[in-house]
């Protein structure tokens, strides 16, 4: 039997943006974001510094880690929507 990888998306950030990102809508695998920490770091320390925070945070997480529960994501609903249409439509 062959070991299958988990899928994987690639994110193109231009230096001259704070962020880049994937979304299975436009074809790719994976939804993410990725950021250009030095060009925000430069224009907005405080952000910065939140995103690293978030970064550590979102580190510790692994595939045994508890999803979510239904009233969670129900709580989340309309922003999570609205995420996913930033992504569809390349806002980020």
């Amino acid at each position: 039997m062959q070991y299958e990888f988990p899928r994987s998306s690639k994110i193109t950030i231009r230096e001259d943006r704070a962020i880049g990102g994937s979304s299975q809508m436009r074809g790719a695998h994976v939804d993410a974001l990725g950021f250009n920490i030095l060009f925000i770091l430069e224009r907005d320390p405080q952000l910065a510094l939140d995103i690293l925070k978030l970064y550590r945070r979102a580190a510790d997480l692994k595939p045994e880690s508890p999803k979510a529960t239904d009233g969670q994501m129900m709580d989340l609903g309309e922003q999570i929507e609205e995420v996913k249409k930033m992504l569809a439509n390349r806002v980020v």
